[in-house]
């Protein structure tokens, strides 16, 4: 291997390595995290890399936890490889087998997040219409309601290689983002003789949002450090880009 494909190779990883870190900013099971981290080293991943005949290089399963419970599949698709149709299928029916073989009552939701070189049109047109046919917005809201919603379908998130360059959200100037529960959102409601619509609103397509996994209607509570304030506690509501939705559809 060159020096030119080693350093991509690096980055390849790094890449992987910090959409792991993304999975323990949503309270994924640690000892699962920390089993791929073990597994995952350099030369597995290089390897991993060279020899698969396949565009996903790595499906990983992970469980999550708040509230309900989330069967979380990873899937990391290959930098040299093309996505088709097919990888997508290939995808769903990996879920479903997981699914099964893992006892995930029905009832108990699904999320699929895929890793890809670039935003590939296609592919993520793909993605959308999935996303946009599927029943899946009100069983997976339940998450943050605390309400166990139907979901028979997966809800899909797709990033890019370029998402995980580095790790955000430990950068100096990132402050601490966490999703509540709904028992700590009514605590802090009434704390404070607020209503839901009352507070600041941050958009579902705000780079910290989609990292750790906020939806419209999620509430975010961001702890900021100031050397002369100290630490300053802000409550936001997570709401809809309506143009960033508007420009998904029209791509459709």
């Amino acid at each position: 291997m060159s020096s030119t494909q080693q350093v991509s190779i690096l980055k390849l990883y790094e890449v992987f390595r910090n959409s792991l870190r993304m999975l323990r900013y949503r309270n994924c099971d640690e000892a699962r995290l920390t089993s791929l981290e073990t597994y995952y080293d350099l030369e597995t991943f290089t390897n991993q890399i060279k020899t698969s005949s396949s565009s996903i290089i790595i499906m990983s399963i992970i469980r999550e936890y708040n509230n309900n419970k989330i069967l979380t599949v990873l899937a990391f698709l290959a930098p040299d490889k093309p996505v088709k149709k097919a990888t997508f299928t290939e995808i769903l029916n990996f879920t479903e087998t997981i699914r099964k073989e893992e006892e995930t009552p029905e009832h108990n939701l699904v999320n699929i997040i895929l890793i890809t070189p670039t935003e590939q049109t296609n592919f993520t047109n793909i993605i959308q219409a999935y996303n946009y046919t599927q029943p899946f917005e009100e069983g997976y809201a339940s998450i943050f309601n605390g309400e166990m919603g139907l979901c028979k379908s997966p809800y899909i998130e797709l990033f890019t290689y370029e998402e995980f360059g580095f790790d955000k959200l430990s950068h100096d100037y990132v402050p601490k983002h966490t999703l509540l529960t709904r028992e700590e959102k009514e605590t802090m409601l009434t704390t404070y003789s607020l209503e839901e619509n009352h507070l600041p609103q941050i958009l579902t397509s705000d780079v910290v949002v989609r990292i750790i996994g906020g939806i419209e209607g999620a509430v975010i509570k961001i702890e900021r450090v100031g050397y002369s304030t100290g630490i300053t506690i802000v409550y936001r509501k997570v709401v809809k880009n309506v143009l960033f939705e508007q420009k998904k559809k029209k791509k459709k």
